[in-house]
């Protein structure tokens, strides 16, 4: 078993077992929606399956995406065109992800 690292901020884990198509994707744009609009600063953390750029990146500086599809993935750049205004960093180890925020 993988011991926990605990984060500084409050942490909304968002999967399960099953891969593909049982709508993370929509889930986490709702979840950031409603925590904007109620004024909280929101950080997504994906693994970004497919995307080219290897270590933790940022797709989304809080101002649009900062990358393309090849580099970032389909689903992180899809989040940074719907919330513009939220960060969003990929890597395939959320932790070390984590600390750029």
């Amino acid at each position: 078993m993988k011991r926990q690292r605990h984060l500084l901020r409050r942490v909304i884990s968002v999967g399960n077992i099953t891969l593909g198509g049982t709508g993370k994707t929509p889930l986490v744009i709702a979840l950031a929606q409603e925590a904007l609009r109620i004024g909280l600063r929101p950080c997504i953390l994906t693994r970004g399956y497919r995307g080219k750029t290897r270590g933790p990146c940022f797709v989304s500086k809080g101002n649009g995406p900062l990358m393309d599809v090849a580099e970032a993935g389909d689903e992180p750049v899809l989040m940074a065109l719907r919330l513009p205004q939220v960060e969003i960093i990929k890597g395939p180890d959320r932790y070390e992800a984590a600390q750029l925020s």
